[in-house]
């Protein structure tokens, strides 16, 4: 998988279990052009930055090399696109892998890319219930789609995900 900066930046500054797992495989890799988008990050801190300088040193990083150029500038014309999201696509474009980002949408619609949007799954769940909309259900925790619900949900619930308090 081809991870988006904005993947690296979270692993930065908000390290789950499950994103550390992604950023850290030796199968996964980088566009290099994310270096300078994470590194020019405002307000970086200085142990952030020793955070991506291990991660940088963990996951391949793809060169900007003539294919990835030549792919990028089509992608451009055919749609607006930003430089960095242009390459990123390219990048994932030629050597034939799926893009990790949190920002799907800057990558709509470029055929033949197979994005994978990845959601921080460690936020609070609430769940009101219709008729009086009083909270039924709460977790804080990794949330899976495997997960089996510990209760019911009945037509017209409310299911709130990553809200910060209630």
């Amino acid at each position: 998988m081809l991870l988006d900066s904005n993947i690296l930046i979270y692993a930065a500054k908000e390290p789950t279990p499950e994103i550390e797992a992604m950023v850290t495989s030796a199968e996964n890799a980088v566009a290099s052009v994310l270096q300078i988008e994470v590194y020019g990050f405002p307000g970086l801190q200085a142990e952030e930055k020793a955070a991506l300088d291990v991660l940088f040193r963990r996951l391949t990083v793809h060169p900007l090399d003539a294919m990835v150029i030549e792919q990028a500038i089509t992608l451009r014309q055919q749609r607006k696109m930003g430089l960095a999201d242009a390459i990123i696509a390219a990048t994932a474009l030629v050597h034939d892998l799926p893009l990790v980002t949190r920002n799907a949408g800057d990558f709509k619609p470029v055929a033949g890319l197979t994005l994978i949007k990845y959601k921080n799954t460690e936020c609070p769940v609430v769940v009101l219930r219709s008729s009086d909309r009083l909270p039924v259900y709460s977790f804080m925790g990794s949330v899976k789609p495997s997960d089996k619900p510990t209760f019911a949900l009945k037509p017209g619930d409310v299911v709130l995900l990553g809200v910060d308090a209630w």
